[in-house]
């Protein structure tokens, strides 16, 4: 018994220290509805009692890892903000991110308390981002693509090639267009493409359990 307790205990210890570095498989599908559950109270708590009234940022620090929160309407995005690198504290992103894609997404309105009942939350973790040699070298459904060349910077979640049906071509077209670029941009030599592993959860709204 003690045997299989240390042995858990040095998983543990391993699974940690992989999942501040690539490893993104180490946060438990209970971890991602905890943060769910942050996301949710904070859009809560923010429709009963605004205390902020802008975009908030993170306290970032030096860790490859980032934390994106989606929110779905009727199966349309009716909002999404993250942060690509940096999160020391994923109760804090998941927080800060479920406000600013609540109430400070430029590209909608702010959300409404009518709205809740038919609203999908998706937390989204990713990895460090290593750099693309070959542009088709990444997993569709398990590797979130950015491309980042300084003036230009398009970044899609790893879930959003599975919605879509996309193969990998259209997948990278798809991040070429949204950084701006032509579609085929992706195939010009040293194009400054980067993967990272990405896990996901989406729940309704009513299926995300109170954090207490």
């Amino acid at each position: 018994m003690k045997k299989l307790l240390f042995i858990f205990i040095i998983f543990l210890i391993f699974c940690s220290k992989q999942s501040t570095e690539n490893d993104v498989e180490c946060y438990s599908f209970s971890f991602l509805e905890h943060l769910l559950a942050l996301a949710k109270e904070a859009i809560i708590d923010h429709l009963e009692n605004p205390t902020v009234f802008n975009f908030q940022e993170i306290n970032y620090s030096n860790k490859e890892r980032g934390l994106f929160i989606r929110i779905i309407k009727n199966g349309q995005e009716r909002g999404c903000i993250g942060f690509l690198r940096g999160v020391s504290n994923f109760q804090e992103a998941a927080q800060i991110a479920a406000i600013n894609a609540a109430f400070f997404d430029s590209r909608f309105a702010p959300l409404k308390k009518n709205e809740l009942k038919n609203l999908e939350l998706e937390i989204t973790v990713i990895g460090k981002f290593i750099p693309l040699d070959d542009p088709y070298d990444f997993v569709l459904g398990q590797h979130s693509l950015l491309y980042n060349d300084h003036s230009h910077r398009g970044f899609l979640q790893a879930q959003i090639a599975l919605e879509k049906g996309y193969s990998k071509y259209e997948f990278l077209s798809a991040l070429c267009k949204k950084a701006g670029l032509h579609l085929e941009a992706y195939k010009k030599k040293n194009a400054p493409l980067f993967k990272a592993d990405t896990i996901s959860l989406k729940l309704s709204l009513t299926e995300i359990n109170n954090k207490k």
